[in-house]
């Protein structure tokens, strides 16, 4: 009785192992094709950092023609001023309506030098400031590849070497008081990695700009990045050397695909470099008031105390909710 039992037991185990198999096998075979090509180029470490397809290792073709009245394609820039000091650098990308002043107030609290990225537009411009690059491109949404593009020439065409270069949209704050990571390239909103291309929308490639199933190198996206001076050189040098393949997405080409075929390495993510308000520039100007403040650098009046305890942290303000 008591060897029939252990059979009977044995043979139970044995039953309930072999099921376990075959449904862990039935699952494995009922992955799609695509599944199983995104595990197999993760495995090869094929996009992760370096591969990049042929395409955009075509040499541009430049023809010298003017597109836009006195501006030649082969400049993205129209006029600018270069830094006077060794400071480290902080690229604004903006457009003529919307405010610098709150940038200007910020930044001159810290040593840095500020200057405003601005395409071609018949909106008028303060005349008692030089801080704007003004690009050789109109001022559209659809040109901020060439915007993204035009700080790049800007850091090489003023020779900058020494510094380090934060780029930030014009609804952000860059922490300047802040210690640096010492990175050559440091992503201050987000790390893109292990991304596949879309295929709807309006950042949507075609198989011949990107192929199916092949993950974009690491890269920068959003509101704010930190590189330094030679790293943004390096990487403009192979920019106007080679195709973009019609590709416009600049924080993928630039601190991307750009940045792997001049070898530079994969950026390390520090979200708490920058704050990004969305559009909100209210928050964002008592985002900068409350962080000065916390830094010493700027008082409150005794009204603004009262309203803002100064418990309040700068970075804890939410990007959606109106304060005033």
């Amino acid at each position: 009785m008591r060897v029939t039992s252990k059979i009977y037991t044995f043979g139970s185990i044995f039953l309930c192992l072999f099921l376990v198999a075959t449904v862990v096998s039935n699952f494995k075979s009922s992955e799609t094709t695509r599944d199983r090509s995104k595990r197999d180029i993760k495995s090869k470490k094929i996009v992760a950092n370096d591969f990049i397809p042929e395409a955009f290792f075509r040499e541009r073709q430049h023809s010298g023609k003017t597109t836009t009245p006195s501006f030649s394609e082969d400049t993205l820039l129209h006029s600018f001023k270069c830094p006077e000091t060794e400071n480290d650098l902080v690229l604004v990308t903006t457009n003529a309506r919307n405010p610098q002043k709150l940038h200007r107030r910020f930044y001159s609290k810290y040593p840095v030098e500020v200057r405003f990225l601005i395409g071609f537009t018949e909106d008028p411009l303060p005349t008692d400031f030089d801080d704007y690059v003004i690009g050789s491109y109109n001022e559209t949404y659809e040109n901020l590849y060439l915007k993204t593009g035009s700080a790049f020439e800007f850091v090489s065409k003023c020779g900058l070497s020494k510094q380090k270069v934060t780029m930030v949209d014009d609804d952000t704050i860059f922490y300047a008081g802040d210690k640096m990571p010492d990175e050559d390239i440091v992503c201050g909103y987000r790390l893109n990695s292990m991304t596949e291309k879309m295929t709807t929308g309006k950042w949507a490639l075609t198989e011949q700009q990107w192929p199916s199933g092949v993950y974009f190198p690491g890269y920068c996206g959003g509101a704010c990045k930190t590189l330094s001076a030679e790293t943004m050189k390096n990487i403009y040098s192979v920019s106007i050397r080679y195709s973009n393949n019609n590709v416009t997405f600049e924080d993928l080409m630039y601190t991307g695909i750009f940045r792997v075929m001049a070898g530079l390495p994969t950026p390390l993510h520090a979200p708490e470099l920058c704050r990004h308000y969305n559009g909100n520039y209210i928050n964002l100007n008592w985002g900068m008031h409350l962080y000065l403040k916390e830094n010493g650098l700027e008082d409150f009046s005794e009204e603004e105390s009262r309203r803002y305890p100064l418990s309040e942290n700068s970075k804890m303000i939410t990007a959606g909710k109106t304060r005033l």
